[in-house]
């Protein structure tokens, strides 16, 4: 027995030895595990973080595109609306500015015409010679070469007519207050009748419809497919 002893402690030690082998081996390789996995987990999660933020700055790069595409439409736009508001305006003011011309030119030919009516009421004041009569109850006589025919809507061939309610008296009327300057409607017609027993000369004195003591003899002449003629006009004495 005593022999054995040393034999089974010499046996114990070296299992035990085996056994704290094994362990420190077991715990190396958990260690080295652990050392791994923490290698590995902690390069998934910088990858998962470079991604995450490769995506996030792609997609603040996309949003920034997005972001300027649509303010270059809008700026397009706006631009194409501005440009059709200044195309708006433009025509508005071409529109206006040729309406100015025309009513320039309206106003400039409607001055021309008075200009020319001036005129020829100047030619026809300056063409009339006044001369004192030298008849009973004639104060002045006028005879004026600008007097020309009024016109008339008679045809074929021309007979005086002394009825108030023909054209030709009504055409006399009209060559009587061409000659006198006062309007049928503020005329007074004393007399129209033949002159000189001629088919074609008339004569009528008339005054203002507000002053019988001015009276006015009027001669007239027929002019053929043109009308009565002034020739001449006496201012009667009161």
């Amino acid at each position: 027995m005593t022999q054995n002893q040393p034999s089974r402690e010499k046996m114990y030690g070296q299992k035990r030895k085996t056994n704290v082998l094994l362990n420190s081996s077991i715990a190396v390789v958990l260690v080295l595990i652990l050392i791994v996995s923490s290698m590995i987990f902690l390069n998934g999660a910088t990858d998962n973080d470079s991604t995450v933020a490769t995506d996030q700055q792609q997609g603040e790069q996309t949003n920034a595109q997005d972001k300027e595409t649509d303010i270059d439409s809008d700026s397009v736009e706006e631009s194409s609306s501005d440009r059709k508001e200044d195309d708006g305006t433009n025509e508005e003011e071409k529109a206006l500015a040729a309406s100015d011309e025309d009513n320039n030119d309206t106003s400039i030919n409607d001055q021309n015409e008075q200009e020319d009516r001036a005129d020829e009421e100047d030619n026809e004041s300056n063409t009339a010679v006044t001369t004192a009569g030298t008849e009973p109850g004639v104060e002045e006589v006028t005879v004026n070469d600008g007097w020309k025919p009024i016109g008339t809507t008679q045809t074929g061939e021309h007979v005086s007519i002394y009825d108030e309610s023909s054209v030709d008296w009504s055409e006399k009327v009209q060559a009587i207050s061409y000659a006198t300057g006062i309007s049928e409607q503020e005329m007074t017609i004393w007399f129209i009748g033949n002159h000189e027993q001629h088919p074609q000369k008339s004569v009528g004195t008339v005054s203002p419809s507000n002053d019988a003591s001015i009276k006015y003899r009027v001669y007239l002449e027929w002019v053929d497919q043109e009308g009565w003629k002034p020739v001449k006009m006496e201012k009667l004495t009161p």
